[in-house]
């Protein structure tokens, strides 16, 4: 572990918000594939229950009772068909969660990385530690910049990345079209639960079937949502955030005050342990105690 403080060369692998983003992520997978397991298991129950009988209740397969049992559909067969329904639209909901979960990500690492080298947006980039500004309790607007990366069309994005940073994440532009994919079933899912939203006519009384995705395109997109994020974390950590983020841990740190365990300890010290305790982050001592040098310099 390097013991050495800079500023701008970071001694963490990936950012606070990816480590955030990447908890979500876990969560996602966690919940998604437990309830395909029982998904699979009871379609394999329920299929065979089907050879045998087409018309078999679908509460006596699954010894359901009580006063939801009228709830579920009659049949195995009816079953078996809302299972495939609800499975997509899991996956949908899903999908559309992750998508969300981006933005959330996106939002807070450019807001880090405008914090951090405040001046980049003008072409000034390390012209002003934003460490000197934190210190001051003051902050340069960053609103309209976050939005024009959060908000809209891929494409949009990708060019304000270039505006504000004055390039784009490596690697970005090969997930565009995928992103974009997603994008428009995030907005017909939030807004139409999956289905088309064209303005339906006034003797239209049909309701349109939910849009299709397979499990294929599932992983596929969940996947590219993940490296969308890693290759938008590799470029702001290295170019503009650095170890600004365990600096303004710091800043926080120590104006609420060291925890009790931490009272025998110097600063360095009870600092590091504060740092492993609530970000989960182990820094070598020495490079905290430059750390608390660098911030006490400016």
């Amino acid at each position: 572990m390097a013991d050495r403080f800079d500023r701008f060369q970071p001694i963490m692998n990936r950012s606070f918000s990816l480590r955030a983003f990447n908890q979500f992520e876990t969560e996602i997978n966690r919940h998604f594939w437990s309830f395909k397991a029982i998904s699979d298991y009871s379609r394999f129950i329920a299929q065979a229950e089907k050879r045998k009988d087409v018309s078999k209740k679908t509460a006596d397969v699954f010894k359901a009772s009580g006063p939801d049992a009228i709830r579920i559909p009659l049949t195995v067969s009816d079953w078996l068909e809302a299972r495939k329904e609800l499975e997509n639209w899991l996956r949908l909901g899903a999908l559309v969660s992750a998508s969300s979960y981006l933005e959330v990500y996106l939002s807070q690492i450019a807001r880090s990385a405008l914090m951090s080298d405040p001046l980049c947006r003008y072409g000034a980039t390390k012209r002003l530690d934003g460490v000197v500004l934190l210190k001051a309790g003051k902050e340069l607007p960053y609103s309209e910049e976050v939005e024009e990366i959060t908000r809209g069309e891929w494409n949009s994005r990708l060019a304000a990345f270039k505006r504000v940073f004055g390039s784009a994440p490596v690697g970005l532009d090969v997930h565009i079209s995928a992103l974009e994919q997603i994008r428009k079933i995030r907005n017909e899912f939030a807004h139409g639960f999956g289905r088309e939203l064209s303005v339906a006519m006034p003797s239209d009384f049909s309701v349109k079937p939910i849009r299709s995705l397979s499990q294929k395109t599932f992983v596929k997109y969940i996947g590219t949502i993940s490296k969308s994020a890693a290759v938008v974390d590799r470029f702001l950590l290295a170019g503009f955030i650095g170890n600004f983020e365990i600096v303004h841990y710091y800043h926080q740190w120590r104006m609420r005050g060291r925890d009790k365990k931490d009272a025998k300890y110097d600063s360095a010290r009870a600092f590091q342990r504060s740092l492993q305790r609530d970000g989960a982050y182990s820094a070598n001592a020495e490079f905290c105690r430059q750390l608390i040098r660098y911030y006490d310099s400016l």
